[in-house]
Order: C-alpha cells, then sequence, then structure tokens
C-alpha cells in the first residue's frame, strides 16, 4: 500500500512498482529513442534515470508530511480541546495546514492519473487516509475565508503519519542510502516505521474520544495508555474513563493482537537472519574480551549438515583444539538448523560464526575482516562434481585476489584444466576428483588404501568406551586412528644422512619417516638419499611432541659425528645434473651391453631386465611375477584379494641372499627411463637418446605402431575368457542427463574420460598385465580416452575393454565374469549434480553383486558415494551394537570403511584444511596416490606369509623390508570378533605399529612405500 502512492514520490522516486519495466529493456529507455509519449513515461524515466532529481522531491515530500503533523500535535497541545469544535488552530498554523492539504490533494489527483490501476488505488488505504485529512482541512479553509469559527473545527491531521512513514520505507531503498547500510538493517526499519504508524494512529484516535467523551487526556498520557494497554493486553494502571473510550481500547487491543503478531514474527525472522548475516566481531564471546582480536579464517561454499561437522571436528581436532583461531563459515545461503545447533555447541561456540554471503563481494570479504584473516578455504558448492562449478570458484578467487592479493587462497577444484587458472592466487589447491578416482583404482589394486589414506588425513579424538577393553582389534584400531603426519624442519645434524639409516633410527623411536622436502619444495617418500639442502622430515606419528622429540634425541646422536663439512649444502642444479650424469653413463652402458646374451648369471638378468626397462619404458611392467607366485598369493589372501602384486619374482624373497636380485626382479620398483627423463628439467639430450635406441632395436613393434592406431577402448561381449581382472561399473548412464549445447557436452565427455582414466591408472600402475573390463552403455567419452591414453603413452596392446550394459542389471554383471575378477568398484563418471541420490542405484549394484556371488564377496568392491549418510547402509553391517553405535558418532568405524571398500570426496575436504597447518601435505597424499611417476606406484601391499624369513615382531618386519628398500608404513590385519560375524575375517590396518607389536606371519600383510 505505502510503496506506491506516495505524491511527490509520483512524480520523482525511483522506480518500485512491479509492473514497471527494467531499465533499457523497454524501446522508450533506448539512448537513441527519448521521445516520451506520456507523462508515466517521463516519471518512470526520471526514476530511473535521474535518482537526485527523485531522491530531492521525496525529501520534500518528506519534510511537507513532518510538518503536517508536528503542527498538529503542537495545536492539540495549545488548544486542550474537549470538543471537535474547540480545536483552535492559530492563523499561521492553520494557513499552512490548508496549504499543504492543497498540495496533498493535488499530487494525489496526479497520481490518480499515473496509476494503471486506478480503482486500486482509489480505495487504497493511503488515498483513504488522504481524503479523511486534506479535503476536511480544505473545506474548513474555504469556511474560515467568511467565518472564523471556522478555525475551530478537528480534523485528524495525524494520520498523516502513514504518508510519512511511506515517504521513508521508499527513501531506505534508494540507492544513495542502499549502499551504505546493509538489507538486514533497512528490514528492520521498515518493521519499526510500520509500528509507528500503527501507534500514532491509536494514540491521536485514542486522546481525541477520550477527550471528548470525558475527562481531557493529553498526547503523553495517550501515549502511555496506549503502550500500557499493549504490553499488558488492558491490564494497565490507566484506563479509559468513558464508554466509548473503552469500546475503542478493544478494538486497539483486537488490532494489536491480529496487527503486531505477524510484525513480531517479522522482526525475529529479521533478528534471526541478522544473525547469520552478521559481522565477525573478533571471535571472543564474553564481554570483557570484546576487543581482543584473534586469528581467523573464512570457510566459504555449501555444505551438506555431515561435511560442515566433518570440517569443523577436524580443524579443532588435536592438538589444535588449543588453538585461538575462530572460523567464520561464509555460505550464499542460511544455514540449516543443524549446522547452527553445531556451531552453538559449547566448544565451538565463539570460535564458529556463522555468516550468509558471497566471497565475490567486497562487502562481505569485508564483514568478515578478509584484509585480517590468515587464509581463506573456497569450497564452492561440496556437494556437486559438475565441472562448471569450477568457474564459479575461479571467479570468487579473482574477486578476493583483488580485494587483498596476500590472502592466502586454498580451493578445491574438480577439474586438472582449470589449476593453470588460478596459479598466481592459490596458495594450495585440491584436484579431489582426480585424487577420489586415483583412490578408486587404487583401492581395487590394494584392499586397505581408503582407511590408511583417510585416516592419515584426519585427526581422531578419542570417545570414552570399554569396547578397547573388551575387543582387541578395536584397540588396536583405535591406536592407528591417532597417529597423524607431521612435517618438521630437519635438523643441521642430519642433513646429508642415508635416508633408511635415518628410517630406522625413527623406527626405534615408534615414528615413521616416510620422506622428505627438497630444496624445490618437492616432496620425496623414501628417497634413495637425504639430500643435504631438504628442508623437512614428513613424520607419522601420536602427536606433534612425540615426533619433535624423536627428532631432536636422534639430532643429539648424530651431532657427535656431525662434521663442519656438512654444513655447506651443495647447489641444487649441481646435484641434478650429477644425477642425470649418473643416468646417462648407465643408459650408455646398458645400450652398449645389448647383444649380451640374456640367459646368463644373475648380473646378466639384471643388465637384461634393466635394457628391457630402457628399451620399452612402458611395456616393463609386463614382465610380473610369475603364475605360480600368483597362484601362492591368491592363496595366501583368498579371503580379501585373490591377486597380490608381489614387484617381482617368489624368488627375491626366499632368502636374505638374494636381496640383490629382489631389488631388481622389482620392476614397478626400478627407474625406468621415463622417471629419468622426469628427473631432466628440459633437456631433451637423452630423450632423443632413448627414443633412436628404441627404434633401432624394436623397428617392428615402432612399424606397427605407426603402421595403425590402437583403440584405448575395445569392446567385447562378455568376459568369460578373463581371469584375475578388474571390473569398473560406470553407473553415470542410468541418471536423467540435462540437454547441452556441443560445447558443454564435450566439457562432460572430457571430464567423463578424466575419471575412467584415473579410475585405471592405479590398476595399471600395480598390474599392467592384468586386464580392465569398464561396464558402460555410454561410450560418447571414447575419443577422449583415447587422446588421454596415448597422450600418458599408456600400453597400446593391452587396451581397456569395455561392454555394452549398466551395472543395475543383473545380466549385466554376470557378462564381467564376477567369479573370477580380482577387484571391482562401482562410481558415476563425470558431473552428479543433478537432483536425486546416486546412493540407492550403488546400492542395488552392490547387492546384486552379492546376490551373483552367494554372499559378500572375497574380492573388494569399493562404491562411490556422495556423502556420508547412507554409509550405514551398505554391506557388511555391524551386529554389535556397541560398535554400532561408534559408528553412528564416527564413520571411520563403519565396517564398509573400515575394510577399505567406501569411499567419498567428503572424505578429502580435511585435506584441504591441513594445507594450512602443514602446506605440504596434499602434496604428500598425491604421491601416495598417484605414485612417484605415472608408472611407479608409491604404495604397495606384501603378504608377510611369503617371506621365508621368521617375522615375530614388527621390529622385524622393519628391518626386513629395510633391507629390500622399502618403507614401512601399516600392516593390514584379520579381524577376530564373533560378535561381528560380517566382517569375523576381513581385515583393517594399522598405521605406524609399536615396533614390539607381535605380528602373525600367516595372515598378516604389509603397507609399504617404493623407493622413490
Amino acid at each position: 500500500m505505502g510503496k506506491r502512492t506516495s505524491s511527490w514520490l509520483g512524480w520523482m522516486r525511483l522506480g518500485r512498482r512491479t509492473d514497471r519495466p527494467q531499465v533499457f529493456a523497454d524501446k522508450h529507455y533506448g539512448h537513441s529513442e527519448l521521445r516520451f509519449r506520456s507523462l508515466r513515461k517521463f516519471v518512470e524515466f526520471l526514476d530511473q534515470r535521474h535518482t537526485k532529481v527523485s531522491i530531492f522531491g521525496l525529501l520534500a515530500h518528506t519534510t511537507m508530511e513532518i510538518v503536517s503533523v508536528a503542527f498538529y500535535v503542537w495545536t492539540s497541545q495549545e488548544a486542550a480541546a474537549t470538543s471537535v469544535t474547540e480545536f483552535t488552530w492559530s492563523v499561521p498554523v492553520f494557513v499552512v495546514e490548508v496549504v499543504l492539504s492543497i498540495i496533498f490533494l493535488l499530487a494525489w489527483i496526479g497520481l490518480f492519473f499515473l496509476e494503471q490501476d486506478k480503482k486500486a488505488y482509489l480505495i487504497s488505504w493511503l488515498s483513504l487516509v488522504n481524503a479523511l485529512t486534506s479535503i476536511p482541512m480544505i473545506v474548513i479553509g474555504i469556511g474560515a475565508l467568511r467565518d472564523a469559527r471556522w478555525r475551530s473545527a478537528w480534523v485528524p491531521m495525524y494520520l498523516r503519519v502513514w504518508w510519512l512513514c511511506d515517504c521513508l520505507s521508499v527513501l531506505i531503498d534508494y540507492p544513495q542510502i542502499a549502499r551504505h547500510t546493509p538489507e538486514v538493517w533497512r528490514e528492520m526499519v521498515r518493521y519499526f516505521i510500520r509500528l509507528l504508524a500503527v501507534m500514532c494512529t491509536c494514540i491521536g484516535t485514542h486522546q481525541i474520544v477520550e477527550s471528548c467523551t470525558g475527562g481531557y487526556v493529553d498526547l503523553y498520557d495517550s501515549l502511555y495508555l496506549i503502550i500500557a494497554a499493549f504490553a499488558t493486553i488492558g491490564f494497565g494502571d490507566i484506563t479509559a474513563s468513558s464508554t466509548l473510550a473503552r469500546i475503542l481500547m478493544v478494538a486497539f487491543i483486537v488490532i494489536g493482537i491480529c496487527f503486531f503478531l505477524p510484525l513480531f514474527q517479522r522482526l525475529a525472522a529479521i533478528a534471526e537472519r541478522s544473525q547469520f548475516h552478521n559481522t565477525f566481531s573478533g571471535g571472543s564471546a564474553s564481554w570483557l574480551r570484546r576487543g581482543w582480536t584473534h586469528p581467523h579464517v573464512i570457510i566459504c561454499g555449501q555444505f551438506s549438515d555431515l561435511s560442515v561437522e566433518l570440517l569443523l571436528r577436524n580443524f579443532y581436532a588435536g592438538w589444535r583444539k588449543y588453538l585461538d583461531t575462530c572460523i567464520v563459515l561464509m555460505s550464499p545461503e542460511e544455514h540449516s538448523p543443524e549446522v547452527r545447533l553445531a556451531a552453538n555447541l559449547p566448544w565451538l561456540k565463539g570460535r564458529v560464526t556463522l555468516m550468509v554471503g558471497d566471497p565475490a563481494t567486497p562487502k562481505d570479504l569485508k564483514r568478515a575482516k578478509a584484509r585480517h584473516a590468515d587464509a581463506i578455504f573456497l569450497f564452492g558448492d561440496s556437494r556437486s562434481s559438475a565441472y562448471y562449478q569450477d568457474y564459479t570458484i575461479i571467479a570468487q578467487s579473482v574477486a578476493v585476489s583483488l580485494y587483498d592479493p596476500n590472502l592466502p587462497q586454498h580451493l578445491l577444484l574438480h577439474r586438472n584444466c582449470t589449476v593453470r587458472q588460478i596459479s598466481p592466487y592459490a596458495a594450495s589447491v585440491l584436484e579431489v576428483e582426480r585424487i577420489l578416482h586415483h583412490l578408486l583404482g587404487l583401492s581395487m589394486a590394494h584392499p586397505g588404501v581408503v582407511p590408511l589414506i583417510v585416516n592419515l588425513l584426519r585427526t581422531y579424538e578419542s570417545l570414552p568406551s570399554d569396547m578397547t577393553l573388551s575387543r582387541h582389534w578395536v584397540e588396536q584400531y583405535e591406536y592407528s586412528l591417532r597417529n597423524d603426519m607431521y612435517g618438521l624442519e630437519i635438523p643441521d645434524a642430519l642433513r646429508g644422512r642415508e635416508f633408511r639409516v635415518l628410517a630406522r633410527a625413527f623406527f626405534e623411536k615408534d615414528v615413521t619417516l616416510i620422506g622428505i622436502l627438497n630444496a624445490r619444495s618437492t616432496v620425496q617418500l623414501n628417497p634413495r638419499e637425504l639430500v643435504p639442502n631438504a628442508k623437512k622430515l614428513i613424520l607419522i606419528a601420536k602427536t606433534m611432541k612425540v615426533a619433535q622429540d624423536a627428532t631432536d634425541a636422534i639430532a643429539r646422536d648424530y651431532e657427535q659425528t656431525f662434521g663442519e663439512e656438512m654444513l655447506v649444502a651443495p647447489d641444487p642444479d649441481e646435484h641434478d645434473r650429477a644425477k642425470r650424469r649418473r643416468a646417462r653413463s648407465s643408459c650408455r652402458a646398458d645400450f652398449s651391453s645389448s647383444g649380451s646374451s640374456l640367459d646368463g648369471d644373475v648380473g646378466d638378468s639384471n643388465r637384461a631386465a634393466k635394457h628391457r626397462g630402457d628399451r620399452w619404458p612402458r611395456q616393463t611392467a609386463h614382465v610380473g611375477a610369475p603364475w605360480s607366485v600368483t597362484r601362492a598369493a591368491k592363496a595366501a589372501d583368498s579371503k580379501r584379494s585373490p591377486l597380490i602384486r608381489l614387484d617381482g619374482a617368489a624368488a627375491m624373497l626366499e632368502s636374505a641372499d638374494n636381496l640383490a636380485r629382489a631389488s631388481t626382479l622389482s620392476v614397478s620398483l626400478q627407474p625406468t627411463s621415463s622417471s629419468i627423463h622426469a628427473e631432466d628439467d628440459g633437456e631433451d639430450e637423452l630423450d632423443a637418446r632413448s627414443s633412436s635406441a628404441g627404434a633401432a632395436l624394436s623397428p617392428l613393434s615402432s612399424a606397427g605402431a605407426c603402421g595403425m592406431r590402437c583403440e584405448a577402448l575395445v569392446r567385447i561381449d562378455d568376459a568369460f575368457d578373463f581371469e584375475n581382472h578388474f571390473v569398473i561399473i560406470d553407473l553415470s548412464s542410468a541418471k536423467a542427463k540435462d540437454e547441452s549445447s556441443r560445447y558443454a557436452q564435450e566439457a562432460v565427455n572430457t571430464a567423463v574420460a578424466h575419471d575412467i582414466f584415473h579410475v585405471t591408472m592405479p590398476v595399471r600402475q600395480a598390474y599392467p598385465a592384468n586386464d580392465v573390463v569398464l561396464l558402460t552403455n555410454d561410450v560418447s567419452f571414447a575419443p577422449y580416452f583415447d587422446y588421454y591414453w596415448s597422450m600418458h603413452r599408456q600400453d597400446s596392446a593391452n587396451p581397456v575393454k569395455y561392454i555394452s550394459g549398466c551395472g543395475l542389471n543383473t545380466a549385466d554383471l554376470r557378462r564381467c565374469n564376477l567369479e573370477r575378477c580380482a577387484g571391482c568398484c562401482v562410481f558415476y563418471a563425470g558431473d552428479i549434480s543433478r537432483s536425486g541420490s546416486t546412493s540407492a542405484m550403488s546400492m542395488l549394484t552392490v547387492l546384486s553383486i552379492n546376490d551373483i556371488l552367494h554372499g559378500i564377496p572375497a574380492f573388494p568392491v569399493v562404491v562411490e558415494l556422495e556423502g556420508l549418510a547412507n554409509l550405514p547402509l551398505f554391506p557388511p553391517h555391524a551386529e554389535d551394537p556397541r560398535l554400532r553405535s561408534k559408528a553412528e558418532i564416527d564413520f571411520v568405524y563403519e565396517p564398509n570403511f573400515v575394510i577399505g571398500n567406501a569411499v567419498s570426496r567428503i572424505m578429502l575436504f580435511p585435506a584441504l584444511q591441513r594445507t594450512y597447518f602443514m602446506g605440504e601435505f596434499i602434496d604428500v597424499m598425491d604421491v601416495l596416490i598417484s605414485g612417484h611417476a605415472p608408472d611407479t606406484p608409491a604404495l604397495a601391499r606384501l603378504p608377510l606369509s611369503l617371506c621365508e624369513a621368521e617375522l615375530q615382531t614388527y621390529e622385524d618386519v622393519v628391518a626386513y623390508a629395510l633391507k629390500l628398500g622399502y618403507l614401512p608404513i601399516a600392516l593390514q590385519r584379520c579381524i577376530v570378533d564373533p560378535r561381528n560375524p560380517s566382517i569375523n575375517g576381513q581385515r583393517f590396518v594399522l598405521t605406524n605399529p609399536p615396533r614390539a607389536l607381535p605380528v602373525r606371519q600367516q595372515t598378516d600383510l604389509l603397507f609399504y612405500i617404493t623407493p622413490g
């Protein structure tokens, strides 16, 4: 009512009507066509294009309304009228009121002709107010020209307060005012303006009625009476004396109940919303410390309830719970009640500030005090994996960089192609889709990798429970959860030391040394040497204090052998050039001996193996373990995986005398020519020599490769002829797809090809000779997959086979020959941001696999999940109520996660936060998952039953593995729990075990890091 009919506002105000077209949307608003065919168009043009003129007119109209109401109040107090004919106006006041009434009436008539809906305008409340004030005032003004007694007539000019409130409501929305005030403040001002209009109307009406029907009451007493009546619902200490006034008081109370209750509800909603539009005040919840400032970080994005809880719990977990750092959680939409409840927990209240805003808006960054923040995390819409979500994050990153170039940014991106665009701005980037799908493929090859990696990137908070006393495996599992990864500055006394000697010394302190950060800020896991100019040690320990104490103790032990010559660190470039010279000399020696016989002693066999690796760097991995060893490995671990990679032949583990032979027969651990090329930093001399040597030694293979191009994706009808193959089930085609343009479809196909390739890569790293079978009914991504396959120089002789079908169809699943496969994964390639959950289809596929195999399969069936809410629904389930209660609190106790068959991108979110505390954390995780090189895995698994040496404790395992050049990182042990029969016999991961832990050589498996 009030926003559309202000008198002068109709001439000069900013456009507020819903029927008004947008600026320049109509032809009358074009720059070249300014012919106004009506007065209304001219007024709209002034509103849209000349707000300075419009606001001047609105201010003039507001001033006139204030004058008319003020003169009425002053006259009422002076006249003290007890009748409507005794309300005597003074001559100057009377003249001003009559003139203003004439102006108001003329403006109202003008607005009547400008309005489109004239009927609604004529019967509106403001029109009625204008008729009750302007017309009577003009009538008595005309009468006063003949008789002065007309100046004693009462006119309800106090009703002009409605026009005044309408002017103020429109005024606060003008650009000159709106740009300096938040929207929440303007909403609250509108509420109080409406409240003022109602209160003034009730006060003026009660005062004149009570004065005319009873004793005189001034406006101040009437104000108190109305406030008391509204506050006490009529039970105040002052009541109306006359009958008519009491009847009106009842009407006022009814009006208050009907009118003020919605207004108060609106005010409560505004106050509730303003809590999340608030400004970061420094993090102090106590008013005594309100002026103190605390360091804070900003987390921006759209999260589910569980992901917010996961981020907050991991940020303030472990030693970080004593931090004074606060969190500003900024979301473009209002936070859910669950998130608000979590932020109000006692240990988070005062630390977490919920805010609604956009990091691309400078106002919101200012409210979050981004210039004083330590870091900002940009997650975007974490509930979607669509490729175009990266564009929003990049836009936010650029806006943050323009606002504060020195603010460190930590970004979560989905696709690798967008990483280069934010390299000038980002402090760290988590490529969540690549890491997720690498982890999916690696979990098929090495079951148990998911809990191994995820438990390292999260910090465990132990809860009191008696289960650890009654379940031995749960106690060991909780010990593993408490271990964390730390990066510590390397003492000078440890520079230049041999890495494995240091690793053995750290193992004696129950700390696992897994790698270093070199002078080029590159992570090296299990390096062959500890270069003198290394920056940090990368350790796994229970606490930071344990890691620091172990480092200090070992440094003190080495100080007595610390010479002055070790203080001088060599030039990194000279160090790399020396490594390249050694690699070239080794390649020349192998190349010159290429004509020697391959059937010689151990040394000749080793040279021949290395020579084959130099000639065919992508085919050396086919020289795997013999079939007899593979069958032995299957028998040793038939419960979990029919195929265990042995990284060589069985002879390498038969005796300690064959250690040298083991290191050479471990094909995947030897540096191939491709890895040598990667270390060359742009020098192409060795590349040319290697390629020419390969062409000379293998002309037939080269001619065949040039003569025809082998496809990376080959269709087959079924996989009944395969054995120990890996099945990849893509359910993305089962979801409904939206219509998109050709260019958008290309981006979608590129994303699908990326995801499938990244799932395949870890399997090819670990088992290059095994077949990979893809089950899908949409291969429109095949050209893009062929491109990535050739770009990464994959083996064209062993392409990926695909079966046309859907994982939801049992008949199609049977064609994949699941009975003889080595591993399986169920995932969604490409965009899964469309409506509808994917967990139901994944569960149907897993249940179909269990039905085909008549129970839980012996091989891993890894499932990609959207979130963590549906994780308990996937088999196996926890039958023990106490284990189930722990799983409800923390997902790491879910049996499906413990055995390594479930992974979600939400599990990887804390990795981005860890970079705030450990800058190289993502790089360490990337090397662990993706490998040292495209053809060299970093993680491998070895059954201890294949080791002929007697191993009684974990210390024996460490000594045995270090002799082979491997770095132990965890044990995978069998679960013995009769109260949970579904997981009894499955395996759990024990990270950084104590050196005195007894091992079960027949059942335990060892996770180790290969030489880098």
